[in-house]
């Protein structure tokens, strides 16, 4: 076997010439094993990084005595310790010969190969590194690559080169069309720690932006990749593009030949940069198929002409530049070409939808919605939603950012004054091009009507206004695209989610009633309304106010809301959720409640809604006072306008009630703090709409004569308002709902 000559030799006693702690302690573990022989003692020289070396010889009793890749049960490597504790110690092989396996890595020096015994970082491997572990790593490393268990499944495969000085953005759009070789780079910018990033988009988009020409070339299957260097130049790319089928010259002169075909050039093109696009199919074996398609890229020090020209595809004849029609190019210059210099690019694309799917781990990718309502916390669901990889969305409000927006918007102060669903839109493309469209647009019923805003076609809409004003709207169209309400409590410790049905049958506004019920029903909800901070003016309007509140509150309730509304969207089922968030110990409750089937019926112009856990809650009530009748008030929603009166609750007989079999008398202990507590609660939505009773069994629930009377006297007090009156009969066969209607006068 012959060896790699690697170190300067040194001579002296090993505690004399060893410089390093963990040299030493590996040379005095040596002494000690059986499955290793010392050699010889040499040093690294390096400027940047001078290191002991300790060459041995590993005896593996675990590599497989016929292995096909042809590993020893003897090898000789190179431990590596650099004087620099911060460094990781090496480990460099020496044999010729050796075979390429996974997890080896050219290095920078030129010198011998390494391999790579743990992917963990050495600052925190230097915790517990121990020189008899490191012994057994490399043994254990010997072992796996001799058995091409390296490698495990779910790992990725290496990368093909070491990290380049520059970057290259193309365009998410770019792939295999014929558009893809017309590209410009558009901007560029240096990091912080000097790489040079360069962004690529069509010619057709930056038309006044320098063009580029790109060559792509796709070279054979690569199998099992490793960490190598870089091309420096057209003769060792060429070299490395022969090792995997391709043949640079070919290529090169094809490119030329399309450059030229109906175009005349009397020159070299100005500033026009010449860029090699490589991609590489590569797999974890030569007999699979490509695991994945890696990109590669290169800057050619010279434009396109000149290389044409140097390897002899291009005549100057007459101040005319023409294609070499021997195609043999030019014996004079004929290495002369391999000395161009080329830099090395790393390819990355913009990101895409798909991409950011799966790096979230989004597999049902939620297309086509709208977002009403991009304030706070529709601003932080939208990025979410956008970062998450759900894209083609509708940005729509009508409002414009002011600068106590700031606080807990996502916008920046230079953006103070722009429309809410451009900066949005504008953000949310700049993340993933053409995820999102505004629009500059208050959505009220009568433009649903009319048309003005699209929601047909739509798979979500979400309801993130700070108001119920286009729930309610919304839930009276008959567009068939199912839409969800989330919004916060005015202290910010709660955020609810309200979402339809699939097929719509249950909609907002009923939810809204049923989350009402809750509510008032649940103790643990009690401080759902309080207002510790209280309220801001912002403005000299009466609505110009804000409520106090932190972006961090905000930001913690858009997470999870984003999260629950892309489960929401994958099951068909209506949801009612309300978290509430422990501000002491950050733990969040969830209160799962379970959307009832709806119910309505109608009285002369206005609509009565209910659903079948009211029906539910009345039959309980009048069975566990039978054989007498029983009853209370009624609360609800009241919308005169598209005349719609939703039932929210029936509150159970006051204590100081009269019951018998045949009759009922309501009586008035604690009503009125009842319905105080409850306007509180609901920030004045829930009100007093009239009362309910039941019948005795054997009994309809068509009103008596005295239930006339009671009814016009209801709507005597109701009178009042303005609003009408409800009554409502619970008995054998269910419930009715009979109204009164106000007369104006």
């Amino acid at each position: 076997m012959t060896f790699l000559d690697f170190g300067a030799p040194i001579a002296g006693a090993p505690d004399n010439v060893l410089r390093t702690d963990l040299s030493r302690r590996v040379y005095q573990a040596l002494q000690k094993r059986k499955d290793f022989e010392f050699v010889a003692i040499r040093s690294l020289a390096a400027e940047k990084s001078p290191s002991d070396v300790l060459i041995v010889d590993a005896l593996s009793d675990g590599v497989p005595s016929k292995n096909d890749l042809g590993i020893k049960y003897r090898e000789r490597l190179a431990l590596v310790f650099p004087h620099d504790k911060w460094q990781r110690p090496d480990v460099r092989i020496l044999r010729k010969g050796f075979p390429v396996t996974p997890h080896q890595n050219e290095n920078l020096d030129g010198g011998p190969r390494s391999i790579c015994l743990t992917e963990e970082s050495w600052e925190l491997a230097r915790c517990r590194w121990t020189a008899t572990n490191y012994l057994n790593d490399i043994l254990y490393w010997l072992e796996r690559a001799a058995r091409r268990e390296l490698h495990s499944e779910d790992q990725p495969l290496e990368e093909l080169f070491f990290l380049a000085p520059a970057e290259l953005i193309l365009p998410a759009s770019w792939g295999t069309n014929a558009a893809r070789n017309r590209l410009a780079i558009a901007h560029s910018r240096q990091t912080g720690d000097g790489r040079f990033v360069y962004f690529a988009e069509t010619v057709e988009k930056h038309p006044a932006a320098p063009p580029a020409d790109l060559l792509v070339i796709q070279t054979a299957l690569v199998p099992n990749p490793m960490l190598e260097l870089p091309p420096r130049d057209l003769g060792d790319l060429s070299e490395w593009l022969g090792e995997r089928g391709v043949d640079l010259r070919v290529s090169i002169d094809a490119f030329l030949r399309s450059k030229f075909e109906g175009h005349t050039f009397s020159h070299a093109p100005h500033q026009r940069a010449f860029v090699l696009l490589v991609e590489i199919p590569i797999a974890r074996d030569s007999s699979e198929r490509a695991e994945e398609v890696r990109r590669k890229a290169f800057f050619i020090g010279q434009d396109f002409i000149s290389v044409g020209l140097i390897m002899g595809f291009i005549d100057n004849f007459e101040n005319t530049l023409v294609l070499n029609s021997m195609r043999k190019g030019n014996k004079l210059l004929a290495d002369e070409w391999k000395s161009i210099r080329v830099a090395p690019i790393e390819v990355h694309h913009r990101l895409t939808a798909e991409t950011a799917q799966s790096h979230s781990g989004h597999y049902d990718r939620l297309r086509r919605g709208v977002i009403v309502g991009l304030g706070s916390l529709g601003s932080s669901i939208s990025m979410n939603l956008i970062r998450g990889g759900f894209a083609d969305w509708t940005f729509i409000d009508h409002d414009h950012i002011k600068p106590h927006n700031l606080v807990r918007h996502q916008a920046f102060g230079s953006q103070v004054g722009v429309p809410k669903s451009e900066i949005m839109a504008a953000m949310a493309n700049d993340v993933i091009e053409g995820s999102a469209a505004p629009i500059v647009q208050r959505v009220t019923e009568s433009n649903l009507a009319e048309g003005l805003v699209e929601f047909e076609g739509k798979e979500l809409i979400i309801d993130a206004t700070a108001g119920v004003e286009f729930s309610l709207a919304y839930s009276r169209s008959e567009t068939g695209s199912r839409a969800c309400s989330v919004f916060l409590s005015p202290n910010a410790d709660y955020s609810v989610l309200l979402g339809e049905s699939l097929a719509r049958d249950v909609r907002l506004s009923e939810l809204e009633a049923q989350f009402y019920r809750a509510l008032i029903q649940n103790k643990d909800l009690a401080d759902f309304s309080q207002l510790p901070g209280g309220r801001i003016r912002t403005g000299g309007s009466c609505r110009d106010h804000s409520m106090v509140m932190s972006g961090a509150d905000v930001n913690l309730h858009a997470a999870l809301l984003s999260s629950q509304i892309l489960r929401f969207s994958s099951n068909p089922e209506a949801r009612i959720r309300i978290w509430k968030n422990d501000r002491e110990t950050g733990a969040t409750q969830c209160l799962k409640v379970q959307p009832s089937d709806a119910r309505q019926s109608t009285t002369g112009s206005f609509t009565m809604r209910w659903d079948s856990k009211l029906e539910e809650t009345l039959q309980s009530l009048r069975e566990s006072d039978l054989p007498n009748e029983t009853g209370g008030i009624l609360i609800g929603l009241l919308d005169l306008v598209a005349q719609e009166i939703r039932i929210v609750e029936a509150l159970p007989a006051p204590p100081d009630s009269a019951k018998s079999p045949g009759t009922f008398q309501r009586g008035l202990d604690g009503v009125g703090e009842e319905l105080i507590r409850i306007s509180k609660l609901t920030g004045g939505r829930v009100i007093y709409l009239g009362e309910w009773h039941s019948h005795p069994p054997n009994c309809s629930t068509s009103m008596s004569t005295r239930d006339e009377i009671l009814l016009s006297q209801i709507a005597d007090f109701q009178a009042a308002e303005g609003f009408p009156a409800l009554m409502l009969i619970v008995g054998d066969s269910g419930v009715q709902v009979y109204l009164q209607e106000a007369l104006d006068d």
